[in-house]
């Protein structure tokens, strides 16, 4: 016997559902993290790749015998969150959820400037310098606002870019090899200065932090574990 296509969707589209009812049903075990050998399926962008083995350190510390998935982050996260899917989806906030969706700030992002080790525009670091030299912006193919181009702006500047690259794992390369300028979280460069020989720089002008959440689905703010909600800025 063979499922008609509208078996076949309806099974599709009843398995989040089910999922979420036995989600529900099941007796709440309290979270000791001494023992728990639970797993966390964490949703998060590249951007955050530096809080990651800061969030394993703390793990480790904390509940050593729990596991850590770091997942990328694909559309559908509310509904990922909600079947259970993700337990936990680090993000930009506030943003606007569906119901059942609960939100915690847990800090906010400042911003810095990055280069090689020698370049020319170091020695007198200025809104000019940065305007200056040519930049590499990473294409998040997100329709938001864009704090860097928004507080150019308000001095009177603006950059160049020269080169876009979908991922923030693929700018210390770039920026090693030219005379190249990236303005980023500080987080996202946190652990490539050393190994790319590069340098981080103050922003010229000041750009307004970008304060971050952790999501999680149907749970009071206590009972999200603590090491998801420690991450350095």
């Amino acid at each position: 016997m063979v499922p008609s296509p509208f078996a076949v969707q309806l099974y599709v589209e009843v398995q989040p559902m089910l999922r979420r009812l036995a989600r529900a049903l099941a007796p709440v075990e309290p979270f000791d993290p001494a023992t728990s050998k639970r797993v966390f399926r964490l949703a998060m962008r590249d951007f955050l790749s530096g809080l990651f083995p800061d969030l394993l350190h703390l793990v480790n510390g904390s509940a050593p015998h729990t596991r850590l998935e770091w997942l990328s982050v694909e559309e559908g996260i509310w509904g990922a969150l909600g079947n259970g899917d993700v337990d936990a989806f680090i993000g930009p906030g506030p943003m606007k959820t569906p119901s059942g969706i609960s939100a915690q700030p847990i800090g906010a992002l400042s911003w810095a400037c990055f280069v090689r080790v020698g370049h020319p525009g170091c020695a007198a670091w200025s809104s000019a310098e940065w305007a200056r030299w040519p930049h590499v912006q990473v294409g998040v193919g997100d329709p938001v606002r864009n704090p860097v181009a928004e507080a150019a702006a308000q001095v009177g500047v603006t950059r160049r870019v020269q080169a876009v690259v979908p991922v923030f794992s693929a700018v210390a390369s770039v920026l090693a090899n030219s005379d190249m300028v990236a303005t980023l979280p500080r987080a996202v460069m946190r652990t490539q200065l050393a190994p790319w020989g590069l340098v981080q720089l103050p922003t010229p002008f000041a750009i307004e932090p970008i304060p971050h959440m952790v999501y999680t689905a149907d749970l009071p703010p206590l009972t999200v574990p603590v090491f998801l909600r420690s991450p350095r800025g």
